[in-house]
């Protein structure tokens, strides 16, 4: 639609918005409609996806989010926390069979101290639970051993089982560990 200002006799005035004889502005009418930068593109082909309040898919990003971690973070953090105990353990067990070799090897009868050596260091690695300790002298006794061998086993419990799905699944990983060191005697040369 075009618009006329001017004397013509034969076009139509148009009024105009101010005092003055200055023509109206035609900027508004060569503005296209404003789009809402908020509305999606289904949304402006479909009005009836707008739903009640005009915004069908506003938060949907963060509910998938949450759904996602949860599905996903849940079994990775279960998986971290059994395979640090399961870690610690084995550290432990393969550091007390060590420790407990190397005491033996100095004193073959000193096995209380060895297994007291046993109780701190799985405890200072934070494994709760019973371990077992078993002591092989080769050959018997240990007092006239040229050998020895420290055994150390210990159950592993999944964390987070209850108490009443235990009995029936036993979830317990075994980690066990070995070690065997020669018998040094120190004999004085008078």
């Amino acid at each position: 639609m075009h618009l006329k200002t001017g004397s013509n006799s034969d076009s139509a005035q148009v009024p105009s918005c101010g005092s003055g004889s200055n023509p109206p502005s035609t900027e508004h009418s060569n503005r296209r409609a404003s789009v809402n930068p908020r509305r999606s593109a289904r949304s402006r082909w479909f009005p009836a996806a707008l739903g009640r309040f005009g915004r069908a898919e506003e938060g949907e990003a963060t509910v998938e989010f949450v759904a996602m971690a949860v599905i996903l973070l849940i079994p990775v953090a279960y998986f971290i926390m059994t395979v640090a105990a399961v870690q610690a353990a084995v550290f432990a067990s393969e550091a007390a069979a060590r420790e407990g070799g190397r005491l033996l090897a100095s004193d073959p009868t000193a096995s209380a101290h060895v297994t007291r050596q046993v109780d701190q260091i799985f405890s200072d690695y934070g494994v709760q639970g019973s371990h077992s300790l078993q002591v092989v002298c080769d050959p018997e006794p240990c007092g006239r051993a040229d050998f020895v061998r420290v055994d150390v086993e210990t159950k592993v419990a999944l964390p987070l089982i209850p108490d009443a799905f235990s009995a029936m699944l036993n979830p317990v990983i075994p980690v066990s560990s070995s070690f065997e060191m020669p018998v040094t005697r120190i004999q004085l040369i008078e």
